[in-house]
């Protein structure tokens, strides 16, 4: 049953009937919800624990146990309080359960409860209080506040709040860091009490004003405490108080202060550079745009387009806007307005080497300029405009081509290279000369091989150190023979292109003269040695004769037979001292183109056998055997000089001989007469074959066997002097065959 559910009340009710109504009252009308437990049985509840349990009717509650409408999870610690009151404790600590109401809903409701004794016994009075509601405002509100903390924790701002009286209420992870003391230790503390230093500041007075006005605040102090820069937010809370965020700004400053600083520098780099780029000799273009269709550029970039200061420059800018009044050309031809080289840069983001041009201006006048261009690139990569540098080449063109004009003209092969060795332009005659074509000249293909390494080094190590290059090398002509060359190549270091002028003078000539001249010299110095031998052998032999002359005359009767024969030698000696100063006035007549021929007629082979007729007591005392087998053969000769031919000729063969056979032969021939001297001996090599006949020659086999080198030499100069030839077949061990054809001359 509920309380209030009695008899009626008496007419006139007693003192404790009108308390126990108004008991019954206030159980009744209580928003909490009542119970009375005796036995783990309810034996009451009032009409707030019928709506806390979510049930119609007291009946639904009476004589069930409590335990029903509470969560498994609450049971023992119910059990537990109802124990404790049962064994005698007049009261449990309030706490806070979870109702299972009629529906399966939960509601959370917060329960105090008391024993109490009546006429039945002993019994509980349970008051249980819905705090569901509150349990969930007080969630949110936890959770606000503590999202509140995270955010505020979480910033890298410094953060406090203080109240109207300057306590500080709260302060972050971050301001602790910069205050560097327990949080704990200042929240309560006032502001001034914890910085005192900081309460007559500029920032301390923009905080009050903050505080006093209620309006927010911003300003940049530097703090004494932290020693830094800080800026300062402050806000008014609804409080009553100031919510504040500070940072530390010290680098920030610092950045500001070397920005600022760089700035000054970098207007100050800025007028160096215009006062660089109205200075230089060269023109510079500046697009402004990625169309290049407004171009700025310095006095001389002005001055070159004939155009005034401030100008646009550029030749694609809109009809309105264009000032040029020159058009610009390349082989003749006007450039495409997408390939011209500020443009092609801005445009195309492509950048421009070496690229040469023409100024062709409305009046005909042209200019010739060289340079390069390259795009303006933004810190995202982006093309916002070009650069470009260009020098007026004209006159440099002008001299360029006086000069070619000047190569061509010069005998000589000439070339030039830059700095770094690269070889550039080659004259005419040096294409001429080595059949190379226009584009492909090349000096290693022309080199001689065994000069090639050489030539090569030598011109590194001269590009290398910069020093002038001269060096004698052959070349290969375009008719497949090598001739000698003198290379010399000049650095010209006093412009800034450090280019090489070379030139390749033909000394072929000059060194076939020179080797030919150093031949002569040691020709002539063999000649000499040969000679001096020849001279001393017949010399020693004369004096020999007259001294044993001398001795015989004074005896006191001399020998007569003696006396002659020694006479005879020194005659013979005599003899041979005459036959070699005549060899040596014919080769001084040969040499000097002072020998005439008196031709009369003869019969070569009446010359012949007194010739061989003169050799026989010659050849008979070294045992070699003397033929002749001659033809009669009339002509018209100089019979002298035939005679020294034929001398010259059967003296080699006895001399060379080695005692085999000489054979002498003549006859006619057609129109001409031949003579032939064979032997069977030394033979010639046929290496040697076209030397013999050379002055001072002789041949590498011929060993001790003395002789000037001359008799041939001479036999061939005086041949050819009667239109006829001399010319030899021989083989080592063989023998050779000397054959003199001539013409008969005969009227």
């Amino acid at each position: 049953m509920t309380l209030g559910e009695t008899t009626a009340a008496p007419t006139s009710p007693s003192p404790l009937a009108a308390a126990e109504q108004r008991l019954a009252d206030l159980v009744r009308l209580s928003p909490d919800a009542i119970l009375v437990n005796r036995d783990d049985r309810i034996e009451f509840a009032n009409a707030a624990a019928l709506e806390l349990f979510g049930v119609s009717s007291a009946s639904e509650l009476l004589g069930h146990s409590p335990l029903e409408w509470f969560h498994p999870d609450d049971h023992e610690v119910v059990r537990s309080r109802v124990r404790r009151l049962l064994q005698g404790e007049p009261s449990v600590p309030r706490n806070t359960v979870t109702v299972v109401r009629a529906d399966g809903t939960a509601r959370r409701a917060e329960g105090a409860a008391t024993a109490f004794r009546d006429t039945r016994g002993l019994a509980l009075q349970v008051v249980l209080r819905d705090v569901t509601e509150r349990e969930r405002l007080d969630a949110e509100v936890r959770a606000a506040h503590q999202q509140r903390s995270d955010i505020l924790e979480s910033i890298t701002d410094a953060f406090y709040a203080v109240d109207a009286a300057w306590v500080l209420t709260y302060l972050n992870r971050r301001a602790e860091a910069s205050w560097r003391r327990p949080r704990q230790a200042m929240l309560g503390q006032t502001l001034w009490h914890l910085f005192p230093e900081a309460e007559l500041s500029e920032g301390a007075e923009a905080l009050r004003r903050a505080m006093r006005e209620r309006t927010p605040a911003r300003f940049e102090t530097f703090s004494t405490f932290l020693h830094t820069w800080v800026e300062i937010f402050a806000y008014p809370s609804a409080a009553g108080g100031l919510s504040v965020y500070f940072r530390d700004i010290t680098e920030r400053k610092r950045a500001a202060a070397q920005a600022a600083e760089s700035e000054l520098r970098a207007r100050a780099r800025a007028a160096e550079l215009q006062a660089v780029l109205d200075t230089v000799p060269a023109a510079v273009w500046i697009a402004k745009d990625d169309r290049a269709d407004l171009v700025e550029g310095n006095r001389f970039g002005e001055a070159l387009l004939r155009l005034a200061p401030g100008a646009n420059l550029s030749t694609t800018a809109p009809p309105g806007a264009r000032a040029a009044t020159f058009r610009l050309m390349r082989d003749g031809v006007e450039i495409p307005p997408d390939e011209r080289p500020i443009q092609a840069a801005a445009r195309r983001g492509q950048a421009v080497r070496d690229y040469e041009l023409d100024v062709v201006f409305d009046d005909g006048a042209t200019r010739r300029i060289l340079g390069n261009a390259t795009p303006l690139l933004d810190a995202a990569g982006r093309r916002h405009g070009a650069i470009g540098a260009f020098i007026d080449v004209t006159e440099l063109r002008q001299f360029e081509g006086w000069l070619r004009h000047l190569a061509e003209a010069l005998p000589q092969l000439v070339w030039t290279a830059d700095a770094d060795g690269h070889l550039g332009f080659f004259n005419q005659r040096w294409r001429d000369y080595t059949g190379q074509r226009p584009g492909e000249e090349r000096w290693e293909e022309a080199l001689h091989p065994v000069d090639r390494e050489g030539v090569l080094a030598r011109w590194r190590a001269a590009v290398e150190q910069r020093t002038d290059f001269e060096l004698e090398h052959r070349l290969l002509g375009a008719d497949g023979q090598f001739r000698w060359f003198l290379r010399r190549a000049y650095c010209d270091q006093s412009s800034r292109s450090q280019r090489w002028f070379g030139t390749c003078t033909d000394i072929h000539d000059l060194k076939v003269s020179q080797e030919s001249l150093r031949q002569a010299d040691r020709l002539k110095e063999d000649f000499l040695n040969m000679a001096s031998h020849e001279f001393r052998t017949p010399l020693t032999a004369l004096r020999l004769q007259v001294e044993l002359l001398r001795r015989n005359l004074r005896q006191p009767e001399p020998s007569r037979e003696r006396s002659d024969r020694q006479l005879k030698g020194v005659e013979a000696q005599v003899d041979r001292l005459q036959v070699l100063l005549g060899t040596l006035l014919d080769v001084s007549r040969l040499s000097a183109g002072k020998f005439t021929l008196e031709s009369a007629p003869l019969d070569l082979a009446d010359l012949a056998a007194e010739v061989v007729q003169r050799f026989r007591p010659e050849a008979e005392g070294s045992g070699t055997p003397l033929r002749l087998q001659a033809d009669s053969t009339p002509g018209h000769w100089d019979r002298p000089r035939l005679d020294q031919v034929l001398t010259n000729l059967i003296g080699n063969a006895l001399k060379y001989g080695n005692r085999h056979p000489v054979e002498v032969e003549v006859r006619a021939a057609g129109q001409d007469a031949v003579m032939l001297v064979r032997d069977r001996g030394l033979g010639i090599a046929p290496e040697h074959l076209g030397r013999i006949f050379d002055r001072f020659e002789r041949a590498p086999n011929t060993g001790a066997i003395q002789g000037l080198g001359l008799g041939l030499w001479i036999a061939r100069s005086l041949v050819e002097a009667h239109g006829g030839r001399l010319s030899v077949e021989s083989k080592v061990g063989e023998g050779s065959t000397f054959t003199v054809t001539l013409p008969r001359g005969i009227p």
